[in-house]
């Protein structure tokens, strides 16, 4: 585990805690989450930075979504 970023078997409870408020890349509680406009799935920014850095994933989402469009999340997954 890094310091930004806090694996679900650390949350009491985490059965109860939807998946949407987890990464769809490292799998750990979102932190500084983006959005993709087309697929509305969440991700962790250092986690979605880091994919779009291999040549292969240029500006697509982890869901083939192409071009990548970042979209603000919804406030509910900020609190």
């Amino acid at each position: 585990m890094t310091s930004d970023s806090i694996d679900g078997e650390r949350i009491i409870n985490n059965e109860h805690v939807p998946d949407e408020y987890f990464c769809h890349i490292c799998k750990h509680l979102l932190w500084k989450p983006i959005s993709c406009s087309s697929c509305q799935h969440l991700f962790c920014e250092k986690c979605f930075r880091t994919w779009l850095q291999n040549t292969n994933n240029a500006n697509k989402c982890p869901f083939r979504c192409q071009p990548f469009e970042e979209r603000r999340c919804p406030p509910y997954v900020h609190s």
